[in-house]
């Protein structure tokens, strides 16, 4: 299941605590100008990049997303399903890494 989400969704970190700081600055940049572009109040802009960077960690980190199979898993995110596979099992389950293939390019981790 894991595999065939990865596969369909091409996450780039397993969770959103390993998305580089500059990586997560950039994209706070990039958020902030849209917003002052769109003339937000100054006090409301932070809080428009807080979730769109919040939203943006979601995309690209497996953990947070939610299964691309929704339905038969009830929209739950991957961490959701690896911790009810946890307690079904009794096993410490966890995800540290991944590899995704795709045909003609290298690995992509």
């Amino acid at each position: 299941e894991v595999a065939l989400h990865v596969a369909a969704t091409a996450p780039r970190y397993v969770s959103s605590e390993e998305i580089p700081e500059e990586e997560r600055e950039a994209e706070r940049k990039v958020f902030e100008e849209k917003a002052r572009e769109e003339g937000k109040p100054d006090n409301v802009v932070e809080k428009i990049v807080e979730g769109q960077l919040s939203k943006w960690a979601s995309e690209v980190a497996l953990l947070d997303q939610a299964h691309v199979n929704a339905e038969k898993h009830d929209s739950k995110t991957i961490e959701e399903l690896r911790q009810e596979l946890a307690a079904k099992t009794g096993e410490n389950i966890q995800i540290n890494r991944f590899v995704r293939y795709r045909m003609g390019e290298g690995a992509e981790a």
